[in-house]
């Protein structure tokens, strides 16, 4: 049986949502976390894999205190508990998986858990690639070591996954690889940076479409992201 947590400082709020998951689920059980501190701790201890967030919690805001359990733990699901529909597009863009507003109702509740089992969970589970973000970065494709041709290439990667699915453009890329300001670039040096570039995106869409792994990747004309809801990042 997992625990799934519930941020919240609202005693009766925990109570009401306790007794729908002990009543209506028997694959977790509730537990309370009152303080951020005691949040960044089970995250930091890979023990959350899905937390209600009541967005009236006042030490942190939701939004902040998404983004530092993520920190430490990113494949951690998010559902919010909502006095309205306020916060929904922040939410969005936090990429959380779940979205209550109250009053709360067992079938409501039931039907994010089962959302985020069904589309989340499970997918990140059975992901072929993992990647070790603490130390040293290293990915893994079934349980072994990607090697890449370009030592660029595993840094591209790396940097992608800290961005956490956001769209990366070749400027950034250009700062991150070799420390340079675009605008004190000439022409000639400018189309052989994007050529690299071009290269080491190719090399990474190959490396993985080699393998039948298609989804990795996310790319637009100047930009690329890595799709986390096709890896695992376990630690």
């Amino acid at each position: 049986m997992k625990q799934l947590y519930i941020v919240t400082t609202d005693k009766a709020l925990f109570d009401e949502l306790s007794s729908y998951i002990s009543s209506e689920r028997s694959d977790c059980r509730a537990v309370r976390i009152s303080s951020a501190e005691e949040a960044g701790e089970a995250a930091k201890k890979g023990l959350m894999q899905l937390v209600i967030i009541d967005t009236a919690f006042r030490e942190i805001d939701c939004i902040s205190l998404t983004a530092m359990i993520r920190d430490d733990s990113p494949d951690t699901g998010v559902i919010f508990i909502a006095k309205n529909a306020g916060l929904a597009v922040k939410a969005y863009e936090a990429h959380v998986q779940g979205y209550i507003t109250r009053p709360v109702t067992a079938g409501r509740l039931n039907e994010e858990i089962d959302y985020f089992n069904e589309h989340f969970s499970a997918k990140k589970k059975n992901s072929r690639v993992e990647v070790m973000t603490r130390g040293s970065f290293e990915c893994f494709l079934d349980g072994e070591p990607v090697r890449f041709k370009r030592r660029k290439a595993k840094t591209v990667l790396a940097y992608l996954v800290k961005k956490k699915g956001k769209m990366v453009t070749n400027t950034e890329l250009i700062k991150l690889l070799w420390e340079d300001d675009p605008k004190t670039l000439n022409e000639q040096q400018m189309m052989s940076r994007n050529s690299n570039i071009r290269n080491i995106r190719a090399e990474l869409e190959k490396t993985f479409s080699d393998a039948g792994v298609t989804d990795i990747l996310k790319k637009n004309w100047g930009e690329i992201a890595v799709n986390m809801d096709a890896i695992k990042v376990i630690g």
